[in-house]
This record gives structure tokens, C-alpha cells and sequence, in this order.
């Protein structure tokens, strides 16, 4: 063989040798520790309850005769930073539950809040003279059936939900409540009982007793809310001469309620909140808090 051929053969046997030992060779041992864990992405820092409050409710949540309203209201009493960032209540949800009712329950779920305050929401899903459909309301049972079409635009919310239950707005017939609007005492009953069977399984759904303060403002009584208790001749000045929506002192009183039940849950710190009513209600007055405005609606 010349010296040519030579050059190119031999480096052929030595690669085709090394492939032979390499293959015929014993396999490594496989390790039998686990793979390490892939690190993953760091979970974004939960959000504080108020960081982004939403609305949704009734005359009372649009602020009835009450400027500048219940969005503003809840924000006076806040001790640290948050915000309401929406209002979509509606004076004429008893006109329309479907278009002016079921309609912010959708447009709040697309914000994604952190809280969504709906205190009388449902109060026309239980009360009113028609039903969802527009129909009048000709047996007691239809407000039953109201309220679980209410309840069922709830359901998607993942944030702290509150609601607040039936009261007896009986006085307020003749006022500014017609007869044919007022449901019985047993549907209040039913209303509630059902209110409260579809809020149980929910962690974080919160009702809080509207009922039993209504009841407390009839009395005439004093009214104890956290560690303070306010005086009868206090507490009348919560009402409005309708018997029906809060006034602006009222407005406040209701935002330190609903903060020490919020508090109770621990969706919320004591810290968070001013817990002293008239002191909400001086902020309020002063200006320390805008709170977003529901919708201009007319009347």
C-alpha cells in the first residue's frame, strides 16, 4: 500500500475501532435521585382587601340624597391606602334588575377587585313589583326565584363578597315604597334563610345583619357597633324621613359596621379602618375621601 492510500485508510480502522468500543461498552449507571425542581416563576404578593374596592347595589350604594354617597363614605374609613375604584349601583335596579341589576355584577367581574361591596344588591331581587323577566310579581314565590337569579351572577366573584340580607322596610310603605313592592314577613323569612344557605359553603362571601340593624333603628335604642355604642339620639339621625335609604351620618356608621365584620372575618385588620363612626363622618365631610361615584341615572 503506498503512502497515499495509507493516509486515508488508517484513520478509517481507528474511528471505526473507537465506535466498536464505545458502543460495546457497560452503560452508566442511571442516577435514582429525583430531578431537582425547575424553579418557578415567584406568586405575585396577595392584594389587600380594599386595594381595589368595587360596588354594586341599589339607591343606598348610589348614595340616595346622601352626597357624596356611600363609595366615599367607605373610603373615609380607611386607615391605610386603598380605594374604591368603582360604583356601578343603579337607583333604577327596581325598574329593570336584568339591565340595571344583573348588568354591574358582569362589568365588576371584568375589574377583577379585591372587594366587592354589595350591601343592598339583592335588596330588589327580594323586593319590587316585577321579576327578572319584567313580569309582575303575582305570588310570593316569584321573589324566591328572583333571588336565585340574583345569587347566580355572584357566583364567579373569588374575591371577598359582601352582601347584606333582608331587613323590614315595612315603614317605608306609603313613603316611598308602594304596597305591591313590600314582600311578606314569611318571604323575609325565606328570603334570608336562603340568603344564608347559599352564603355558608362560600369563604368568601360575608353577610352582614342589615336585618337586625334596621331593627336597632326602630327600637330607638342605642346601637353598639365594635367597642363604641351610640346613643338613640345619635342613631335617629341614621335614617332619612323615606324610612328607607341612610342618611350621610348613616352612610358612615354603615362603613364602620361592615369594616369590624369584615374585621371578624379577617378579611381585613382593625388596623385598616377608622372604627369610630363620627369620626368616619367628619372625614367624610372634610373631603379625605372621594370614593368612586355610581353612574349618573335618571330619576
Amino acid at each position: 500500500m503506498n503512502r497515499l492510500a495509507r493516509s486515508f485508510v488508517l484513520p478509517l480502522v481507528f474511528a471505526s475501532a473507537l465506535a466498536t468500543a464505545l458502543t460495546s461498552a457497560p452503560a452508566a449507571p442511571q442516577s435514582t435521585k429525583p430531578a431537582a425542581a425547575v424553579p418557578s416563576a415567584a406568586a405575585a404578593p396577595k392584594r389587600h382587601a380594599i386595594e381595589q374596592v368595587a360596588i354594586v347595589g341599589a339607591s343606598l350604594s348610589e348614595g340616595f340624597q346622601a352626597p357624596p354617597g356611600w363609595g366615599a363614605a367607605f373610603e373615609a374609613s380607611f386607615a391605610r391606602e386603598g380605594k374604591v375604584a368603582s360604583n356601578h349601583s343603579s337607583a333604577l335596579v327596581f325598574m329593570d334588575l336584568a339591565g340595571y341589576g344583573l348588568s354591574q355584577a358582569e362589568l365588576a367581574l371584568e375589574e377583577a377587585p379585591t372587594l366587592l361591596l354589595a350591601v343592598d344588591y339583592l335588596f330588589w331581587f327580594g323586593y319590587g313589583s316585577q321579576d327578572v323577566d319584567g313580569k309582575p310579581v303575582a305570588d310570593e314565590a316569584q321573589r324566591l326565584e328572583m333571588l336565585e337569579r340574583g345569587l347566580k351572577s355572584l357566583e364567579k366573584f373569588e374575591c371577598p363578597l359582601v352582601l347584606g340580607d333582608f331587613p323590614n322596610m315595612s315603614e317605608a310603605v306609603g313613603r316611598i315604597l308602594m304596597p305591591a313592592q313590600m314582600p311578606k314577613p314569611e318571604t323575609l323569612d325565606k328570603l334570608n334563610a336562603r340568603l344564608r344557605e347559599w352564603a355558608a359553603p362560600r369563604e368568601n362571601v360575608l353577610v352582614i345583619g342589615l336585618s337586625s340593624w334596621i331593627e336597632q333603628l326602630k327600637s330607638g335604642k342605642s346601637i353598639r357597633i365594635g367597642e363604641r355604642t351610640y346613643a338613640a339620639e345619635v342613631t335617629k339621625t341614621w335614617l332619612q324621613e323615606d324610612r328607607l335609604h341612610p342618611t350621610v351620618a348613616g352612610l358612615a356608621a354603615l362603613a364602620t359596621f361592615v369594616q369590624h365584620e369584615l374585621a371578624a372575618r379577617k378579611f381585613v385588620a382593625a388596623s385598616d379602618f377608622h372604627s369610630d363612626a363620627a369620626a368616619v363622618l367628619e372625614r367624610l365631610k372634610s373631603g379625605a375621601a372621594n370614593g368612586a361615584k355610581a353612574p349618573a341615572t335618571a330619576r
